[in-house]
């Protein structure tokens, strides 16, 4: 689906026949040069001679051994890669950096929020380092860069079970630094 998607969106430039590198629309050919000097009208005769067409290539030749041809082989001619697996990659890669900045996050709203004194650190395994900056942030810095590496490996193994965990884990965040941000400001209207 995303291979299908992203030749679609490359098409788009070719299809609509406007170059992006000309300056105008009145510079762009939206005919092959060969069929342009047909359309021309002009009142001089044409005095240089039209080239040969260049001869059809010979395709009969060519023969399909089926024992030689793998699957492998037989997919990469039917459907092009368009470089998915880089794509896909760089997708993971992108969803573990804002794993650790919304990890960050939650550690700055979480500092923030404990300034008020009716607010507490609602995850019960962190409460008790949340007293000292030094050991929270060391704590926090810590299980974030295990998560981040624990789910790289995760994916190397398994990408779909690596995008449930980064996913999931995301979202998880996404709820808590968006929590942490709803209390501080309830807690700065009092």
């Amino acid at each position: 689906m995303k291979k299908t998607v992203l030749a679609f969106l490359i098409s788009i430039p070719l299809l609509s026949g406007v170059s992006l590198a000309s300056s105008s629309l009145s510079e762009t050919l939206l005919l092959p040069a060969g069929s342009l000097s047909a359309l021309m009208l002009s009142a001089a005769p044409v005095s240089a001679p039209e080239p040969e067409p260049a001869p059809e290539p010979d395709f009969s030749r060519i023969t399909l051994n089926p024992r030689l041809v793998s699957t492998s082989s037989a997919q990469a001619i039917i459907e092009p890669n368009f470089r998915g697996s880089r794509f896909s990659d760089s997708m993971f890669n992108a969803s573990l950096l804002s794993l650790v900045a919304l990890n960050i996050a939650d550690f700055v709203s979480t500092k923030e929020c404990l300034k008020y004194p009716h607010l507490s650190e609602g995850n019960p395994l962190m409460k008790s380092f949340v007293k000292n900056d030094a050991v929270f942030a060391a704590v926090k810095g810590g299980l974030t860069i295990a998560s981040y590496f624990g789910t790289k490996a995760l994916y190397k193994r398994s990408k779909p079970l690596g995008w449930i965990v980064s996913l999931a884990s995301n979202l998880a965040l996404s709820y808590v630094v968006s929590n942490n941000f709803r209390l501080l400001r309830n807690a700065r209207g009092r």
